[in-house]
């Protein structure tokens, strides 16, 4: 064994290569949220043409993986609405319409973001921000009032508390 100069940690050349790959892996950058949220996106890009209604059954299947209810009128027409998986994580998938065309609402649970940040890849726009433990995005085409879609969507959803009773999400 030998001691490194740098840091008096012992070593031996065997040791060598596990440390240099420790370390890359810790160096490694990390896709941020938002972008995984836009992959997601352009994965599923078929959603964005889907044009018949959710029915309320569809709808029920989603949201009771996330103990969350909705009002569907607060933001209109419904076309898709699914449970996805990003990063190894369930979250909630809806496509409705917005001003300019379809807006895809994504809530990821578990996941982190600090502060409301804009988020843009070709014809999309959108914002990501922390929602109810965990974060949504919201991405409409270029144009869309995405501010305004974000209240629309937190004023839909419903999250049971522990007491069984529905409330808005705190942010």
């Amino acid at each position: 064994w030998q001691t490194c100069a740098k840091c008096s940690v012992p070593t031996d050349e065997r040791s060598i290569p596990t440390m240099v790959f420790a370390v890359s892996l810790l160096l490694r950058p990390q896709i941020a949220v938002s972008e995984m949220m836009v992959d997601h996106l352009y994965d599923d890009i078929n959603a964005l043409h889907v044009r018949t209604v959710v029915t309320d059954a569809e709808l029920l299947h989603v949201l009771q993986h996330f103990n969350v209810g909705m009002e569907r009128s607060s933001v209109g027409t419904l076309h898709f609405a699914h449970v996805c998986q990003i990063d190894k994580t369930d979250g909630i998938h809806l496509v409705y319409d917005g001003a300019n065309g379809p807006v895809t609402a994504i809530y990821l649970p578990g996941k982190e973001v600090k502060r409301l940040q804009a988020i843009s890849r070709d014809q999309f726009q959108g914002i990501i921000f922390p929602y109810h433990e965990g974060v949504m995005a919201i991405i409409g085409l270029v144009g869309e009032d995405v501010l305004k879609q974000k209240e629309k969507i937190e004023k839909a959803l419903l999250w049971k508390t522990t007491g069984g009773r529905m409330q808005k999400a705190s942010s």
